[in-house]
């Protein structure tokens, strides 16, 4: 009788351990995009194009591409003049038509950068054009 109660325990025991993992593995969602990972609160990383990364998954940011280097192109012999503006620097907050190297810090206004445009300004300079998009957002940038 004393063996037949500690089965029953120890049953019990093991039924109610394997309902709190699958109870557990159902609740926790999976990203499937760059988006998503973003909103559960997966890692920025520092990168270009920046990425997320959530436990053993990673995503790519779609809407930040590398500007193909044509043929004949190079950086090193590109004059700054007729090179593409990109943005640049650790955080993508840098606009410029040459590869600049910041440091690795994100400022939430830096998320402002993410749809804005990148392009030669009237002087001829490389710079953010200062849609009434990015002047908001720069006002009061979002809180991530």
């Amino acid at each position: 009788m004393k063996y037949l109660i500690g089965l029953i325990v120890f049953v019990l025991v093991v039924v109610y351990g394997a309902y709190e993992i699958w109870n557990e593995q159902q609740a926790a969602p999976v990203p499937t995009t760059f988006a998503e990972c973003v909103e559960m609160g997966g890692l920025l990383m520092e990168s270009y194009p920046e990425q997320c990364r959530l436990g053993d998954l990673t995503f790519v940011n779609p809407d930040q591409k590398v500007p193909p280097i044509l043929e004949g192109d190079s950086p090193e012999t590109d004059a700054p003049e007729t090179s593409a503006c990109r943005p640049s620097g650790c955080s993508g907050q840098v606009c410029t038509d040459e590869e600049v190297v910041t440091t690795c810090e994100f400022r939430p206004e830096y998320a402002c950068y993410r749809t804005a445009v990148c392009e030669r300004q009237p002087s001829g300079q490389c710079g953010w054009t200062p849609t009434p998009a990015l002047t908001a957002c720069l006002a009061n940038p979002p809180q991530e």
